[in-house]
């Protein structure tokens, strides 16, 4: 196909000065350094922005966002010069179209903040869209490992194993919706024949009001974000039939799934 042939191309050897320096160990380490900068930047930014929400940027802020932003234009023009068209085709295509991804990323980024500060402000679906955008750009720090091959290798070695987590969580989801929507039916079918207190129906709408919401009261009971005796107190006052159910599903969770 098209695509097999595109990447079993390779590319030629590149000679000259400019491609000598954009190959070289001092424009990698010096590229490294800059993402790393941008990394703890980007710590300091995102910090300042909650807890000064709905203010401007200061200079210094704008200066550093437009000083990577040329850094990694320039950077990006170098090794389109050297590559041309293999910059597309090439071993490290992934990077490269990742690191164009990003570039554009953040001029958006720029272009809309200018814009915005022009205009006064911007609607709600651009600034939606700048949430993204923002949120986006931490992913930049992932080029740092385009340069550390170990970590490379164990990234490597996660993204092909997503098969098998994807199918691992869904399996726990399956198991999820199946006592939840046991234990809200047991539950329903008590709530018909018996009398119920406010307080208990209040606690059984809060924590077994639906599928989903039981369904996240069963996560959290099974990987520890509350304790699932606080679950069992509602649980046990819905009959014999539920709370057999209920720690059923304790069982199994605890020694099936985790």
């Amino acid at each position: 196909t098209f695509m097999t042939w595109w990447l079993m191309l390779e590319e030629p050897a590149r000679h000259g000065r400019l491609a000598r320096i954009v190959q070289g160990s001092v424009f990698e380490s010096i590229s490294s350094i800059v993402i790393l900068l941008n990394a703890i930047f980007m710590v300091y930014s995102t910090n300042y922005g909650i807890a000064n929400v709905g203010a401007q940027r200061t200079p210094i802020m704008s200066g550093m966002e437009l000083f990577f932003l040329a850094f990694f234009c320039i950077e990006l023009q170098l090794r389109l010069l050297v590559h041309g068209m293999w910059f597309f085709c090439n071993k490290d295509y992934r990077w490269n179209l990742f690191d164009l991804l990003l570039v554009l990323t953040a001029f958006y980024e720029e272009l809309g903040t200018w814009l915005g500060q022009v205009d006064g402000g911007a609607n709600v679906t651009f600034m939606r869209t700048m949430r993204v955008v923002k949120m986006a750009k931490s992913v930049r720090v992932l080029r740092l490992l385009q340069f550390l091959s170990e970590p490379r290798r164990m990234v490597r070695s996660l993204l092909g194993s997503l098969l098998s987590l994807f199918w691992s969580f869904f399996m726990m989801v399956f198991v999820f919706y199946l006592f939840a929507l046991g234990l809200v039916q047991g539950m329903a079918s008590w709530m018909e024949t018996e009398y119920v207190s406010d307080s208990l129906r209040e606690d059984i709408h809060r924590n077994f009001g639906s599928v989903q919401v039981a369904m996240l009261t069963c996560y959290t009971a099974a990987t520890g974000g509350q304790d699932w005796a606080n679950y069992y107190e509602t649980v046990v006052q819905t009959g014999r039939l539920n709370c057999i159910f209920w720690l059923g599903f304790i069982m199994f969770s605890h020694v099936a799934l985790m």
